[in-house]
C-alpha cells in the first residue's frame, strides 16, 4: 500500500503544470515532496519488509525520472522569472536615473527621450 501512495503523490508531481503564480508552485512542490519524504521513512520504518514487484521498481524509478527532469523544467521557469523580474528592475533604475538631471543631457543610448522644455 506505501509504494502505491508514493507513486500517487509521484503522479501528482509529475501532473503539477508550470504557472504564473511562482510561489505557489513552490508551496505545491514543498508540500508533496515532504509526503513523499514521509511515506520513504514509512517504509524504512516498517517492521516487516516490504517487497514490491519489479514491475513496480520499474515504474517507480521512470517517474523518478521523470520527476527530476520535471523538477529541473520548473527551476528553468522560476529562474527566468527572476531574470525577467532583475531586468525590469534594471529599466525601471535606468528609466528613474533618465528623468534625474536635464541639463546634463549628453547622449542618450538608453532609449529614453528626455525633453529639455520641462
Amino acid at each position: 500500500m506505501t509504494f502505491q501512495t508514493f507513486e500517487s503523490v509521484t503522479d501528482e508531481l509529475l501532473g503539477l503544470e508550470i504557472q504564473d503564480d511562482v510561489d505557489g508552485l513552490i508551496d505545491k512542490i514543498q508540500d508533496l515532496l515532504s509526503k513523499r519524504e514521509a511515506i520513504i521513512k514509512a517504509i524504512d520504518a516498517s517492521e516487516e519488509p516490504l517487497k514490491p514487484s519489479d514491475e513496480m521498481l520499474n515504474r517507480l524509478v521512470q517517474k523518478n525520472l521523470q520527476l527530476e527532469t520535471k523538477l529541473q523544467e520548473i527551476m528553468l521557469y522560476i529562474q527566468n522569472n527572476l531574470n525577467g523580474v532583475k531586468k525590469e528592475r534594471t529599466l525601471s533604475s535606468l528609466k528613474k536615473k533618465a528623468h534625474r538631471g536635464y541639463m546634463n543631457v549628453g547622449r542618450q543610448n538608453d532609449g529614453y527621450f528626455i525633453d529639455k522644455k520641462k
